[in-house]
């Protein structure tokens, strides 16, 4: 709880970010006793939330980005090497690539876990204990990572589509691979939306 000020007519100042409660933001701010302290207390809460949370988004950002990059160069050198069929490029390089994704994911998931948690705890004042063993923990974060898998999935029917129809078009093998970078392109810009969704998702269910 937050100390109460004596009243009067010259109310002392509080400096926010003294209390444990608070979570300094950027250059600390004087307010007195008789303005609202509880919606400062909950603003800089959740202040704190958003900026705990952002760098976890950043760098789920890049690892998503990574695996991406990785599907795109290995695709692309198994199509110039093998000249394989639209089949076996699927076969190929989409199988690690989805397990990769799922294992990069549940480290940024389990934080946002914690930092929802802590965060909503912070707020009402209680002390609970939180053990990411929680078989609903569990539950959910297997969940969530099919559901990330899922996004290999996506590009994998994009590639399928563009192979298909290169195909039946009798397109060269550059031509092809034109096709297959405009689909990882796309997937790309992807990335940082993936993240928020799963980062933010995550996050409150913590």
């Amino acid at each position: 709880s937050v100390t109460q000020q004596p009243t009067g007519e010259n109310p002392p100042k509080l400096l926010l970010g003294e209390n444990p409660y608070l979570i300094s933001s950027g250059e600390p701010k004087l307010i007195t006793a008789g303005e609202d302290l509880k919606d400062a207390r909950l603003n800089q809460i959740w202040e704190g939330f958003i900026r705990r949370l952002e760098p976890q988004e950043e760098k789920y950002t890049k690892k998503i980005s990574k695996v991406f990059f990785d599907m795109r160069k290995r695709s692309l050198e198994l199509l110039y090497r093998d000249s394989k069929t639209p089949k076996d490029l699927e076969d190929d390089i989409f199988s690690e690539e989805s397990k990769e994704i799922g294992r990069v994911s549940d480290p940024f998931n389990q934080n946002a876990m914690v930092i929802g948690f802590e965060t909503i705890s912070m707020e009402i004042g209680i002390a609970i204990s939180f053990d990411i063993q929680d078989p609903e923990i569990i539950s959910f974060l297997t969940n969530k990572q099919l559901k990330i898998r899922g996004v290999i999935q996506t590009i994998k029917d994009q590639i399928h589509a563009e192979l298909i129809e290169a195909y039946q078009n009798g397109e060269s093998t550059e031509n092809i691979a034109d096709r297959i970078r405009r689909v990882f392109d796309i997937s790309k810009t992807r990335a940082k939306s993936i993240a928020r969704t799963e980062i933010i998702g995550a996050a409150n269910e913590g």
